[in-house]
């Protein structure tokens, strides 16, 4: 229950809050409706709303805030919660009268840079914004490319306020997009 995120729930990305031929379920618990999503063909994400509703999403979906009224609240989850993984630790042994060498996991980026700043941000809505479509086959035609508008209008590339997303497209015999 620890990867639970409150106040927030999962759309699909075609705007709808379930899956494709799915209907709303009724259970009495958000870990409940996270083993139904489990037990799903296709369920990536659930989201469980203080009505008793439990919605299931695939891994396209992506997160929203809920911002409705104060009476009402969402639970929602990834179909199944690991567990954070342990730090990474290993100790070499010792050799030509030097101490054994512990390794250890560095925080950040191990000190090694006080600070830096980005070139170039891209985030929610704008995320493609600046981007450059490429057009023309550097391959010598083994793939299709998209404009920026056809990969939108597709939902190859799709961007909300939640992030962005990039798919590879339909095979389109003999190629992908």
């Amino acid at each position: 229950e620890n990867c639970f995120k409150n106040l927030t729930y999962f759309v699909e990305v075609d705007g709808f809050f379930t899956l494709p031929h799915a209907q709303e379920s009724r259970f009495s618990s958000a870990l409940e409706c996270q083993q139904q999503c489990a037990k799903t063909y296709r369920c990536e994400h659930f989201s469980f709303w203080s009505s008793g509703g439990c919605l299931l999403t695939s891994y396209s979906s992506y997160p929203r805030r809920y911002d409705g009224p104060a009476t009402g609240s969402v639970v929602s989850g990834p179909r199944m919660c690991q567990a954070p993984p342990a730090p990474y630790r290993k100790k070499l042994p010792p050799g030509a009268n030097v101490p054994p060498f512990v390794a250890k996991e560095a925080e950040g980026c191990g000190g090694l840079h006080a600070e830096y700043e980005l070139a170039w941000k891209a985030e929610g809505e704008t995320f493609f914004d600046d981007w450059q479509f490429i057009e023309k086959s550097m391959t010598r035609g083994a793939e299709w490319y998209l404009n920026r508008s056809e990969a939108i209008y597709q939902s190859v590339a799709h961007a909300s306020p939640a992030g962005a997303i990039i798919r590879v497209g339909e095979q389109v015999h003999p190629f992908k997009r």
